[in-house]
């Protein structure tokens, strides 16, 4: 386990960018400015390239690439930014226009880089003749919606992910093939080993193979915003960031190593170098986790959550360009001259749900609470982004769409206890096994005994008893066990005990999606011919599926 190791204030906005090595650590964000620092953060300089938000970094071949608002690409020479004095002014070596809005994403192999943008495309480039002064376009490759991130396999293959919610691989310029697999937003892709590592708006986080194959999954349960992969002594490891100031770390088979909730609201940018942790925060601060923990990082880290916890202060203040004013801990709005009542000022707290709204090719997060009225919550929404009241319909429309309440769906929470006890003394001699962990959480559920429950259950399947392990999964689930369930997309029910379980699991899994279920559809329309599940089974199957896609 890792702790905080050292707190910086660099920046009076949002961190949104990060690179790390064995020199200098170098970061960017929301006020234009480049930072260079040492290992042990002491800056050596500060650079403004000028191009608006510095959205993304990234080095390779001798040269340092920033992404910025506008567009455009400023590429710099690491010798000259390892030898720069603070009292030195930097020129960029180049300025690249082709893109014409933000730069989501930039990385590198060898001479190449590839960046995605907000304009609906990633470029290759090439930086052999950069000498004679040319940056050459290699391939620009449109997409139908923003490219948040582009990562190179190898020189001949490159992987996006994209706001339309796939992630697609080419190969040799040429579409090689595309994954439909998660619900939202594909925010970011990393790379472990032959591996893709996606994770969406929704904090669906995927491994993938090259050939198209769910090789695990985890849900964050919370807004992502970029994700990264390291390697860490003799492990490699995931680690994703986002809203509510949470940092999951995962092992490379997705099992959470660790969670670290930042201080925070948003967590930018995220990596991980020789056993540290690197976060970049919309508070303007830089946090170092590791093994090093330190006790003066601590006693700051503290003061800072107790400031965003404690009581708000009677006054008025203006913050985004709104005006507030706090009165007897209850906050105020003023909206077209009127002060609009929010709520009690007990402290900044989480909300149930965040989304990320696009409205005229712009994104913005809309947060809200399971009790808020819609209509409430898009009036605030469309103040505080100074937006036209036509978007009201659209705020309300995309809420109803995106956010359905648990208690709408048909859930399937029981389960035959005793018949699975007659079965498991049946089999018990032939599979010379016991079966103590599911037998003991039949009678009494214990999240702490997830791991041995999933470890009964494999075994269950390995001697055949699949459909007691489908309905072993589905009646655990709903007791919040988690299970890794990517042997479902190769699955097919041989029978109609199978059958009926596979649906009934597909039932409750619309409720909260491990991966998008529609890969499934045709499957469970197939059944449905074959006559092998029907009447109120599939009815219940049709009834959850309409409410999670909400046509």
């Amino acid at each position: 386990m890792i702790g905080i190791e050292k707190i910086e204030k660099i920046s009076n906005s949002d961190v949104k960018a990060l690179f790390v090595n064995d020199e200098m650590i170098i970061t960017g964000g929301r006020e234009g400015v480049i930072r260079i620092y040492g290992y042990e953060l002491g800056c050596w300089a500060e650079i403004k390239p000028g191009q608006g938000y510095i959205n993304c970094i990234t080095t390779g071949n001798g040269f340092l690439f920033v992404g910025c608002q506008n567009g455009c690409i400023v590429m710099y020479s690491m010798d000259e930014l390892g030898a720069q004095k603070e009292e030195q002014k930097v020129e960029p070596m180049r300025l690249i226009k082709e893109h014409s809005s933000n730069v989501c994403c930039l990385d590198t192999v060898g001479d190449l880089v590839v960046s995605s943008s907000w304009d609906c495309s990633a470029i290759i480039w090439t930086t052999k003749h950069i000498l004679n002064g040319n940056v050459t376009i290699v391939q620009k490759i449109p997409h139908p919606a923003v490219v948040w991130s582009a990562k190179f396999v190898n020189e001949n293959t490159v992987v996006t992910g994209c706001s339309d919610k796939l992630v697609r691989v080419f190969k040799n310029g040429t579409l090689a093939c595309t994954f439909n697999y998660n619900l939202s937003y594909v925010r970011g892709v990393a790379l472990l080993h032959k591996s893709i590592i996606s994770v969406d708006n929704e904090g669906m986080i995927l491994k993938i193979s090259l050939d198209g194959r769910i090789l695990k999954h985890y849900s964050a349960k919370d807004f992502m915003y970029t994700i990264s992969s390291c390697t860490n002594g003799d492990s490699d490891l995931i680690i994703c960031a986002g809203e509510n100031g949470k940092v999951v770390i995962l092992n490379e088979d997705l099992k959470l190593v660790q969670e670290i909730l930042v201080p925070t609201t948003s967590c930018w940018a995220v990596l991980g170098w020789k056993g540290r942790v690197y976060v970049g925060g919309s508070d303007g601060r830089l946090y170092v986790y590791s093994s090093d923990i330190s006790d003066e990082a601590s006693r700051i880290l503290e003061e800072i959550r107790n400031s965003k916890e404690a009581p708000l202060k009677d006054g008025e203040f203006i913050s985004d360009g709104q005006k507030f004013r706090v009165t007897d801990g209850s906050v105020y709005q003023e909206i077209n001259g009127e002060w609009v009542f929010l709520g009690k000022g007990e402290g900044i707290k989480p909300h149930d749900n965040t989304f990320q709204v696009e409205l005229e090719n712009k994104y913005y997060t809309l947060s809200f609470n399971n009790d808020e009225n819609v209509y409430e919550v898009a009036e605030k929404f469309l103040s505080k982004n100074k937006l036209r009241d036509e978007f009201r319909d659209d705020i309300v429309d995309f809420i109803k769409k995106n956010f359905t309440s648990a208690r709408e769906f048909k859930t399937y929470s029981r389960i035959n206890v005793e018949g699975i006890k007659n079965m498991l003394n049946r089999v018990k001699d032939d599979h010379g096994y016991l079966y103590p962990y599911i037998l003991d959480n039949l009678e009494r559920p214990k999240i702490a005994d997830n791991g041995k429950v999933e470890e009964e259950i494999e075994k269950l399947i390995e001697n055949g008893l699949m459909f007691m392990a489908l309905d072993l999964i589905r009646y655990f689930m709903v007791h919040k066990y988690s299970f890794d369930l990517s042997f479902l997309p190769t699955f097919t029910p041989q029978d109609k005990k199978e059958a009926i379980t596979f649906v009934r699991l597909l039932s409750n899994l619309f409720i909260d999606p491990p991966f998008n279920l529609e890969m499934f559809h045709s499957r469970v329309l197939e059944l449905k011919d074959r006559g092998v599940v029907d009447g109120e089974v599939l009815d219940d199957y049709f009834v959850n599926r309409s409410l999670r896609n909400r046509a």
